[in-house]
């Protein structure tokens, strides 16, 4: 079912799929205590094979109702909203499975486990969804008419999943409106009153608390300024050993080594601060450079990063801030002034913002794994968008945000189905990686069993009326070349970029699809060349950085570059079908 071609391993269609039913009876197993009913537990197995389905053009309960083959969408509807099942449950099965998955992905990981936390929108209209309200949507850029959640993300050197997920209730709409309004909004949103106001940090840390006591070891903490501003967060990670990595705002308070109290962006050391161009992580273009520093502060095994762009990367952003603003002074009829800064320079001058300069709080207790170098709190700092990468799987080939749902018990039923889709993925991709590497063996389903395929009325992309050759049915789960200067050309046979988690979904749904052999061995054409494409592209912008002397032929290339697909599924033009 295997074999190798040059330095790319490939694995078959067919292994591929006896791949995905193995994991599939994995989830099954620890979803099996979950259900009281069985066919409660068969309706969630399929629900979770839908949102797993990139090419499904939506995922609505009609439109996952008529994908399963159900006459109407009430089997969905009665799953998510009114059968008896605890999704609490669900999240503990997710942040138990997951945390094993990480720990398996610690290979030349100087990190370990880490939980990643962030806030992420889905947008709506009206008001009656629960949680809605004007609040800030990094998705849309504004502040718009929003319900926001809570995603604690685990994650290891490449694996990103979802280990709590819970959903933020502005206090002004949902708790403290004129007269009985928060009351009445709860009530016909289903909340129960056991509900409190909680902020959003003080939210990450009932899930860090929650995530940890179900026996997880976390070896590292992050998240934004939201979060790295919270000292209970801070404080909590710091009694149980784990180190941490929290961007704050420019007005936070730290402890400076000569013993007295500033703020960071007046801190005396800018001002002489030495930056050093290192890798945060890798990207799809390559590892994703920046410029840092590393300030030591007081108590002792505290340090201050200082991250900034590169110069070149600051102007375009420059160009883009100062487009935005004229957009909003055509829009307004007025333009905010700037504030003078804080530092030392000419007056007036704000050097924080010209210079992009963030801050980022980190932490590495004594005898933590985790060596207090540059490197690895640059690393660490980096992981950050790890969560950003979680809520992209979750809102792009899950579908996540795309329910209308609006009740407390189905969004968050639907949430936790949402995060064993995504646990799915990681764990297709965990296994292949084994594989690849000999650790691990194609299993064949026990005697007896059916594979699991998709229902016999499903939609797919139509395929090509055109012929097919053996390779056409074998996947690469290896990784594309890097170059190692920015002379060196690019190779014949540059390799196809590692398998992202849309793209182990997508191969997973083509396996399992019933589609006749010229259609599979269509779609898989398609799946490799776009591989192909995201590594040609990776190879000239890593070529272009090295040029530009941000990486040179004595910096090694990252090891193990992921990727993560940038291209949403969108509707396609799809083939008919008529319900079974």
């Amino acid at each position: 079912m295997q074999k190798e071609k040059e330095t790319t391993a490939f694995i078959s269609l067919h292994a591929l799929e006896l791949v995905c039913n193995s994991v599939d009876r994995e989830i099954g197993s620890g979803l099996s205590g979950i259900f009281a009913q069985e066919r409660t537990r068969k309706k969630a197995e399929g629900y979770i094979s839908a949102l797993c389905n990139p090419y499904l053009p939506g995922k609505s309960a009609w439109e996952i109702a008529e994908y399963l083959g159900y006459e109407t969408p009430g089997p969905v509807q009665s799953l998510i909203g009114e059968n008896k099942w605890s999704s609490d449950a669900v999240w503990r099965f997710l942040a138990v499975t997951g945390g094993k998955l990480a720990g398996k992905d610690t290979e030349n990981d100087p990190l370990g486990t880490g939980i990643i936390f962030d806030e992420t929108a889905d947008v709506k209209r009206g008001k009656k969804t629960c949680g809605t309200g004007y609040q800030h949507a990094g998705c849309a850029g504004k502040v718009v008419n929003c319900a926001t959640w809570v995603m604690a993300s685990l994650t290891g050197k490449s694996m990103r999943t979802w280990a709590a997920a819970d959903l933020f209730l502005p206090e002004k709409d949902w708790f403290t409106g004129r007269g009985a309004t928060g009351t009445a909004r709860r009530k016909a949103a289903g909340i129960p009153g056991k509900v409190k106001f909680a902020s959003k940090p003080k939210i990450a840390l009932k899930q860090l608390r929650r995530v940890r006591g179900l026996g997880v070891s976390i070896s590292y903490g992050g998240g934004d300024e939201v979060y790295g501003r919270y000292a209970g967060l801070l404080g909590d990670h710091e009694r149980h050993g784990e180190a941490y990595a929290y961007f704050v705002p420019r007005n936070h308070r730290i402890k400076c080594r000569d013993g007295k109290q500033r703020r960071v962006d007046e801190l005396p050391e800018l001002d002489h601060a030495l930056f050093e161009s290192r890798p945060a992580g890798p990207g799809v273009k390559g590892p994703r450079y920046y410029d840092w520093a590393m300030i030591g502060i007081l108590p002792e095994d505290h340090y201050l990063l200082l991250r900034r762009p590169p110069a070149d990367e600051r102007e375009i952003l420059a160009e883009s801030a100062e487009a935005e603003k004229h957009a909003i002074q055509r829009e307004t009829g007025s333009l905010a002034g700037r504030t003078p800064g804080k530092t030392g320079g000419q007056p007036g001058r704000d050097r924080i913002k010209e210079e992009m300069i963030t801050f980022c709080l980190c932490y590495v207790p004594p005898g933590s794994p985790i060596a207090p170098t540059l490197s690895n709190l640059v690393l660490m700092a980096g992981r950050r968008w790890a969560a950003e990468e979680a809520n992209e799987t979750g809102k792009g080939p899950v579908g996540w945000d795309e329910n209308q749902f609006r009740k407390w018990e189905s969004v968050n039923n639907h949430t936790a189905l949402s995060g064993v889709a995504m646990l799915r993925a990681n764990m297709i991709l965990q296994r292949l990686e084994a594989i690849r590497k000999g650790e691990d063996e194609i299993q064949e389903p026990p005697a007896g069993e059916q594979p699991v395929t998709a229902p016999a009325n499903a939609s797919y992309p139509p395929g090509a009326a055109a012929g097919h050759g053996s390779d056409d049915f074998m996947i690469p789960i290896g990784d594309s070349r890097v170059p190692a200067h920015a002379s060196q050309k690019i190779p014949d046979e540059i390799g196809f970029i590692k398998l992202s988690r849309n793209e182990a979904l997508r191969l997973a749904e083509i396996a399992a699809s019933g589609m006749d052999d010229e259609q599979k061995a269509f779609h898989l054409r398609w799946s490799k060349w776009r591989r192909k494409h995201q590594a040609t592209s990776r190879w000239y912008h890593r070529v272009a950085r090295m040029k530009a002397g941000r990486e040179s032929d004595g910096k090694p290339a990252m090891p193990g570059l992921v990727t993560m697909s940038e291209v949403r599924s969108r509707a396609r033009p799809w083939a008919d079908s008529k319900a079974a």
